[in-house]
């Protein structure tokens, strides 16, 4: 069995997850908030928020296989690899790793 993880190295790999959690609550805020745009502009916003929530989800499938893996939860990492296969989301979402697309 390889080494565990640290209660540091956990808590590194979760709070990644954790952030981007949080990112995407506050996408999805907004993106309800302008549920009935008032003009065009806000029509715009929330179809570029839609767009950015929906990247920021992909990452997160993909962050929480990073985080599964490296706290050596490989199973639990595959189950999320199959589901995110499932639902044909890409394993490159196309951001260098723990990186977040942009808020606006």
């Amino acid at each position: 069995m390889a080494d565990r993880p640290t209660d540091e190295e956990i808590l590194r790999a979760v709070r990644r997850v954790l952030e981007l959690e949080d990112r995407h609550d506050r996408l999805a805020a907004r993106v309800t908030e302008l549920r009935v745009p008032a003009d065009e502009a806000e029509l715009a916003e929330r179809d570029r928020t839609g767009d950015q929530m929906a990247k920021v989800a992909e990452a997160l499938v993909i962050e929480s296989i990073q985080a599964l893996e490296e706290i050596g939860m490989v199973m639990a990492a595959q189950a999320v690899e199959a589901m995110a296969a499932a639902e044909g989301i890409p394993m490159d979402s196309g951001l260098p790793p723990h990186e977040e697309p942009p808020l606006f």
